[in-house]
This record gives structure tokens, sequence and C-alpha cells, in this order.
């Protein structure tokens, strides 16, 4: 997803441009501004792209991104709801229904399971003990 919207954007040629071309430009514009902002509500998402740009052999974006997406009304939800819950309690929703992200410090997929886990999952959280407006950047 990511890669071919890189490869087919550094591929255009300025004066091949016509409406059918700039409606692929602008399809593929859409999709590396949508990842960049998505890697601001979601940890995962923000080390995937630093892993991506930093990888010369960079490949598409896996399913559990995509997943992660579209999942951020339920997390957001979540997230309200067990704001004030111990960060070991289990969020019996996420057991029903799973929701899976890479642990780029295990170096695989895990399942959000507990509270912990919601509030790491998400970018733009405070986390307890953080400086007034730092957020969770870079502790997951």
């Amino acid at each position: 997803m990511l890669s071919r919207s890189l490869r087919f954007l550094k591929g255009v040629k300025k004066d091949e441009i016509n409406i059918k071309k700039l409606s692929d430009v602008a399809r593929h514009v859409l999709t590396l501004i949508t990842t960049i902002c998505e890697s601001l509500r979601f940890n995962h998402i923000l080390h995937f792209i630093s892993d991506f740009f930093g990888n010369e052999n960079s490949k598409a974006a896996p399913d559990w991104i995509l997943d992660l997406v579209n999942q951020w009304g339920t997390l957001s939800k979540l997230v309200l709801k067990y704001k004030d819950s111990d960060e070991k309690e289990i969020v019996e929703e996420l057991v029903k229904f799973p929701i899976v992200v890479y642990d780029w410090n295990k170096k695989e997929q895990v399942k959000l399971t507990t509270v912990e886990h919601l509030k790491s999952a998400m970018g733009l959280i405070k986390r307890p003990g953080s400086q007034t407006g730092e957020s969770s950047r870079g502790n997951h």
C-alpha cells in the first residue's frame, strides 16, 4: 500500500498528467497522507512508518495496520471507558473482539488485552507521570 503509492508517485512525470492520471496521483497522495496521519493516532503505525522509511527493502503495509485504523472508533471508546482503570485490568471487549498490533520490542504480533496495552496503542494519550503535553511516544 505505502510502498506502491511511493513507487507510483516517484514515476509520475509532470508532462504526462491527464485527468485519469491526476485521479491516480490523488489516490496515492491520500494513501501517503492518511498513513502518516494515522501514525499520530497509533504508536504501532508510527513505529512501522519509522522502520519503513529507514529500510531500503520496504514492503506494503501489513493487514494489522488497516485493521487498527478501522478500529479507531472502538479503541477511542474503550480508552474513555477504561481511563481510570488499573493498567493490568483485562479489557473484556478486546477478549471478545481481539485487535492485533505489532510489538516492536518483541518483534511479533500481539493481541491487545489489558488497559496498559490499550493505552500503549494510542499515540495521543498522556501517560501517568508524563509532563503536561507529553504523549506516550516512544514508550512502546
